[in-house]
């Protein structure tokens, strides 16, 4: 995924949300339309988005989540708006280096950002 980690010149504040069905429930995609903001499994399996259509963002989104659930994908090329402090965002960061497939405790996420005793943090 593509990070615009820095902060915008002409940030949007207006949130676009858009939820969508696929193979493991519902999800909802938000986005500044600079970034995906979030991604959060709905625990809902009904969901209404009143007729609403989703946003560039989200579109792009919604056809790369399609094509991951089909076996297509391995990798997304999505713009992220990544707000938080900067601690939250090294992690962030060295959570898109994990490649398909691959898992990584805490533990090992803490070694990589050079701060091992921040496991619980993590």
């Amino acid at each position: 995924m593509e990070n615009t980690s820095s902060e915008p010149e002409n940030k949007n504040d207006k949130l676009n949300v858009f939820n969508i069905d696929s193979p493991i429930g519902g999800i909802q995609i938000t986005d500044n339309g600079l970034g995906i903001t979030s991604l959060k499994f709905l625990k809902s399996e009904v969901f209404n988005n009143g007729g609403e259509i989703p946003s560039p963002i989200a579109e792009k989104a919604i056809k790369q989540l399609d094509e991951y659930f089909n076996g297509k994908r391995k990798a997304f090329d999505l713009p992220l708006s990544i707000e938080g402090t900067n601690f939250q965002k090294t992690v962030w960061e060295e959570l898109l280096k994990i490649p398909y497939g691959e898992t990584l405790s805490y533990k090992d996420i803490a070694v990589r950002i050079g701060n091992p005793k921040a496991a619980r943090a993590i």
